[in-house]
C-alpha cells in the first residue's frame, strides 16, 4: 500500500510539472497572437489537488518604438479554478490575482503603449466596438476557445512607471489602487481569455490614467526638478574640468 501511495504521489507531481510546462507554452503562444507583443513566463506551476495555478514571471512586452523594456511585468500570478468545471461547456475560475505589477505607460498625447495593445486585443477578438464590456458577439477566431467564467479578478499593490511627454520623457514611479472585477463572463456565453486580458487591461488604462492625471501637477514639478538637477550636474562637470 504504502509503495502504492509512493507510485500515486510521484505520478501527480510528473502530471502537474508536465501541465505546467502546457501552461508556460500556451501563455506564450496565445499571449503574443492576441497582444501583438511579446510574451514571456518563467514557470507555471500546477496543484491538482488545490485546483491552482502559478503563473511566475509573467512579462509583457511593448510595442514596436518604445523606449521600455516592458508594459507590464509581475513576478505571481494566482489562478484558483472551481473543482469539476475543468469537465464542463464552461470553465469556472473562481480567482485570478496579479501581486504588484509594475506596469509602464508611454507615450504622448495622442496615444500610449498600453492603448496600442488593447487596441490589438480588440482586433484579435474582432469585435465592433473598443469597449471592453462591448455585447456585440465575438468573431470566428474567438468563437473555437474555451469559454470561461471568471468570478473575480484582483491586482493589487501595481506600480506605474510613468514616461511621457507629461514627465518631459523621464522614468517616474506612481501607486495605483487595488484593481477589482467580479463576475467576468457570468452569463451563459462566457468569456474568452483575450476578453479577460482585455477587460483586465481596460481597467489598468483606466487606473493608470487616473493616476497620470492626479499627478500630473507632481510630475511636471518632479521632471522640471530631475532636469535641474540633471543641467547643475553637467554645469560642476565642465567646471571640474577647468580648475
Amino acid at each position: 500500500m504504502a509503495s502504492l501511495v509512493v507510485v500515486l504521489a510521484v505520478a501527480l507531481v510528473a502530471l502537474a510539472l508536465s501541465l505546467g510546462a502546457i501552461v508556460k507554452r500556451g501563455v506564450e503562444r496565445v499571449g503574443p497572437s492576441a497582444t501583438k507583443v511579446d510574451v514571456k513566463l518563467k514557470s507555471a506551476e500546477v496543484w491538482l489537488l488545490g485546483w491552482r495555478v502559478q503563473l511566475n514571471g509573467f512579462v509583457l512586452g511593448n510595442p514596436p518604438g518604445c523606449k521600455m523594456p516592458s508594459a507590464i511585468e509581475v513576478d505571481s500570478v494566482s489562478v484558483r479554478v472551481k473543482p469539476g468545471s475543468a469537465f464542463s461547456d464552461k470553465l469556472v475560475v473562481e480567482s485570478i490575482k496579479f501581486t504588484a505589477p509594475l506596469i509602464t505607460l508611454e507615450g504622448g498625447m495622442t496615444g500610449d503603449n498600453l492603448k496600442k495593445i488593447e487596441q490589438n486585443l480588440n482586433d484579435y477578438i474582432g469585435s465592433s466596438s473598443t469597449a471592453p464590456n462591448s455585447s456585440a458577439p465575438s468573431s470566428s477566431s474567438t468563437k473555437s476557445e474555451r469559454k470561461l467564467q471568471v468570478n473575480e479578478l484582483v491586482i493589487t499593490g501595481a506600480k506605474l512607471r510613468v514616461n511621457t511627454k507629461l514627465s518631459a520623457s523621464r522614468t517616474i514611479t506612481l501607486s495605483i489602487p487595488d484593481i477589482h472585477l467580479t463576475d467576468l463572463g457570468a452569463g451563459p456565453q462566457g468569456i474568452t481569455g483575450a476578453e479577460v486580458g482585455q477587460r483586465a487591461l481596460h481597467a489598468v488604462l483606466d487606473a493608470a490614467t487616473a493616476a497620470v492625471a492626479k499627478n500630473a501637477s507632481g510630475l511636471g514639478e518632479q521632471a522640471v526638478g530631475g532636469a535641474k538637477g540633471a543641467l547643475k550636474k553637467a554645469s560642476d562637470t565642465l567646471k571640474g574640468l577647468f580648475h
